[in-house]
């Protein structure tokens, strides 16, 4: 029984996003949100959300038990599209400021 949930446009650049979806990948859904909890990083909170979210859907969709034990089987990072924006530079000239913005998609297995 797999469950998935995506998040898109999110505002933290991907190499951020990843170095926090290493840390959970493979493992339970209880001790991942225990990590996630007490990491400093700010991609922290969106990503643990989204392991909710996805465990959510389990429960709801797949009418998945509550004793029932989800791992985080994949969950990918990718680049959404930039929002490339303008500052000033010396002699009247500007440079392009590239905010780069994520995609995330997890998906939940159940460990029976």
């Amino acid at each position: 029984m797999k469950a998935t949930a995506q998040l898109r446009h999110l505002n933290i650049a991907p190499r951020k996003v990843n170095m926090v979806a290493k840390l959970v990948r493979g493992m339970e859904v209880g001790r991942a949100e225990a990590h996630l909890r007490l990491l400093t990083k700010r991609a922290a909170l969106p990503v643990q959300k989204l392991m909710l979210s996805a465990l959510a859907n389990a429960r709801h969709n797949l009418h998945a038990a509550l004793g029932s034990t989800f791992f985080v089987q994949e969950i990918v990072v990718t680049q959404a599209p930039m929002l490339k924006r303008r500052f000033p530079r010396s002699r009247g000239r500007s440079d392009v400021k590239r905010k780069r913005r994520s995609h995330i998609r997890i998906t939940l297995d159940d460990r029976n």
